[in-house]
């Protein structure tokens, strides 16, 4: 009974015409009421439209652009502006710190027995030195460290590297070599790590015919008469600081070898000669020699490559640097032709700690006839 009627509706479903003449189901009174609202407002919007129909439609949207445009440039004019007086603030405040530091220091060294000083500390230098940012300053600390020996007080194990790597990073290797020249006074020590990075120091101002853009010329002035002599001088430190001989350095005879070889005399074209060791070209075949004999009887000041560690994230930072710079000054032209014509092979090579790309291009530019 249910399963017929159930069928009939269905047919008389079927049977019922599509369109119908009931009224609509959205006629009640509360939704008419909502079209009414509805078509009044889009009446007004129409009305609103054809208010601007002669106008130019993006007029509005032009001033605003222009006017975000000129407030743009003012926002970083300002910025920049912040930034450059916080830039100030932050120099003026450095100098504030290392003259509030200097001046306690002294107080602690002053020769006054009537008044009751305390000691100075070991790091007293280390933190004075945090704040140093200027030749002038390094020339104040380096007259420091002198009164801290005089006073026969020790410095921190660490104040000779610090000290030193200040003076290079600020590129003022000159002041470092005066204090090294002077060690009886100032008693500074020189590691192999900090050779070479004043020794690169030294190097980048004799192959650079400019010194940086924010440095001024006359502080790029050479400890010795030329700065190719100033590396022959860190050279001879080597062995005044037990560190061997800078040819058995790999990555210190990369350096010299690089900078005589190419004759680069951009601060020395007056000085084609070295005194006692003739020319640029002399100094770097002898040189090359030493190196080759250094590598060949195993007397060298092994450079650890990347082989020796797991990964690069477990190599320390001068690892890295020290390493391209012996691979990159040994592929220059100049010094490629002086090991050909020296006759390093890819066994003496590769005993330097010569990465394998730079063998590589090394050995595919040796010939005969080079």
């Amino acid at each position: 009974m249910l399963r017929s009627r159930s069928l009939f509706r269905s047919v008389q479903a079927l049977s019922t015409p599509l369109v119908t003449p009931a009224r609509c189901i959205h006629s009640t009174t509360p939704v008419l009421k909502k079209k009414g609202k509805a078509a009044a407002k889009a009446t007004e919007e129409d009305a609103f439209d054809d208010g601007f129909a002669d106008d130019d439609l993006f007029g509005g949207a032009t001033s605003n652009q222009s006017k975000g445009e000129s407030v743009l440039p003012k926002q970083l004019q300002e910025k920049a502006q912040k930034s450059a007086t916080n830039a100030e603030a932050n120099a003026a405040k450095r100098v504030a710190l290392f003259e509030a530091e200097k001046t306690e220091l002294l107080f602690r060294l002053a020769p006054d027995r009537d008044i009751s000083r305390p000691k100075a500390k070991k790091t007293a230098i280390r933190s004075i030195l945090r704040w140093a940012d200027s030749p002038a300053q390094l020339w104040m600390v380096r007259d420091l460290i002198a009164d801290m020996r005089k006073a026969k007080i020790g410095l921190h194990e660490d104040t000779a590297k610090e000290f030193l790597g200040r003076c290079i990073s600020l590129h003022q290797p000159d002041i470092a070599l005066h204090v090294l020249a002077e060690r009886p006074r100032y008693r500074l020590d020189l590691d192999l790590n900090t050779a070479r990075d004043l020794l690169h120091s030294i190097f980048i101002r004799a192959t650079h015919a400019t010194p940086l853009a924010h440095k001024k010329a006359d502080e790029w002035k050479p400890f010795t008469a030329s700065h190719h002599q100033d590396a022959l001088f860190v050279a001879g430190l080597y062995p005044r600081f037990g560190l061997g001989e800078a040819t058995e350095d790999p990555v210190a005879s990369a350096l010299l070898m690089s900078m005589f070889a190419t004759n680069r005399t951009t601060s020395t074209s007056d000085m084609p000669q070295v005194e006692g060791l003739g020319s640029y070209g002399d100094v770097a075949t002898e040189l090359g020699r030493d190196l080759l004999k250094n590598t060949r009887s195993k007397q060298l000041v092994h450079l650890s490559t990347s082989a020796s560690y797991s990964s690069k994230k477990d190599q320390p930072p001068f690892l890295h640097r020290h390493q391209v710079w012996l691979d990159s000054e040994l592929r220059r032209a100049d010094v490629k032709k002086l090991l050909t014509k020296l006759g390093f092979d890819t066994q003496s090579l590769s005993s330097l700690g010569v990465s394998s790309k730079t063998i590589g291009a090394l050995s595919s530019d040796a010939s005969p006839s080079s």
